[in-house]
């Protein structure tokens, strides 16, 4: 299981700044650095979204709306201007997903997400 799978525009550099920026504990799955594409992120704790004002896929907000659908947790950057960003944000307010404005704040907000995830673990009881 992945930590954190990245999901969003398909530009390798926000990706890259991303995974650079990132805890070295945190484990990532990258679907443009991996030889396969497909990949199940229900093996994922969390998903999350770039985009930028240079994206215009409409592929990438269908996903967007699945992921949630499946309620993951998901972080989506909306790093600049972008077209339906009014949109978006009602969307996430009531879906209750995180919108944050900058790479720096993704990395800080997915480490506080992990993080969480980790100290609400509940080990199972043992068998009598």
């Amino acid at each position: 299981m992945y930590d954190v799978y990245v999901a969003g525009i398909p530009e390798k550099t926000w990706r890259e700044k991303f995974k650079e920026e990132l805890s070295d504990d945190i484990s990532v799955f990258d679907p443009l650095a991996q030889e396969s594409i497909r990949y199940d992120m229900k093996n994922a704790k969390l998903i999350v979204f770039y985009f930028n004002h240079y994206w215009n896929g409409d592929g990438t907000l269908l996903y967007l709306g699945d992921v949630i659908k499946a309620s993951k947790p998901v972080i989506i950057c909306t790093d600049g201007n972008i077209r339906s960003s009014k949109q978006m944000d009602r969307y996430s307010e009531q879906k209750n997903v995180t919108i944050v404005n900058s790479i720096e704040e993704l990395v800080s907000t997915a480490e506080e997400y992990i993080a969480q995830m980790e100290l609400c673990k509940v080990d199972e009881l043992p068998k009598d």
